[in-house]
């Protein structure tokens, strides 16, 4: 008997609890929700302009940009501008920077760059990427006025869709 008392009473109290748990409907995420949960620190795939127009809101994120190479530095193929791809409006660019050289890059070769992006500030640049010789980027003396304090992408890979030549 006393068996049964204590089976009777722990249905009596399971029952409001199960009762609310239903009467609770659990929130199914959209497509929208799910596409846009992504680790912290990654953007995931954004556009030239909006790293352009906004860059504090992309700072120290891992973002994939794809892009046409507006300019090529130097003759390593180690750092070049990025536009916006196949936009006539080319006022907004992105600098990359990659360690290694990048075969088949050329003015007007359509790429896609995955990275970080950084505050153009050469003393940091220098102390986080160990780089030492800029001369290996072909930079100008020009070239830091213009881009001081500005975004750059630091490459950790790019990839050539289609080169300047078949475009």
């Amino acid at each position: 008997m006393r068996i049964l008392a204590v089976a009777a009473l722990a249905a009596a109290l399971a029952y409001p609890v199960a009762a609310q748990q239903q009467a609770t409907p659990q929130h199914q995420q959209t497509p929208q929700e799910r596409q846009g949960q992504q680790a912290v620190g990654t953007a995931g795939a954004v556009t030239v302009e909006a790293i352009a127009d906004n860059p504090e809101r992309y700072y120290d994120q891992e973002v994939t940009v794809s892009g046409d190479v507006g300019e090529v530095f130097g003759s390593n193929n180690k750092a070049f501008k990025l536009q916006e791809e196949g936009m006539l409006d080319r006022d907004d660019s992105l600098l990359v920077l990659s360690d290694e050289a990048v075969s088949n890059l050329a003015k007007d070769s359509m790429v896609q760059v995955r990275g970080k992006v950084k505050r153009f500030v050469k003393a940091d640049l220098e102390r986080d990427l160990g780089i030492s010789d800029w001369n290996a980027y072909g930079f100008d003396a020009d070239f830091w006025n213009d881009h001081d304090d500005k975004p750059v992408l630091i490459a950790d890979s790019v990839i050539v869709r289609q080169s300047a030549d078949r475009k």
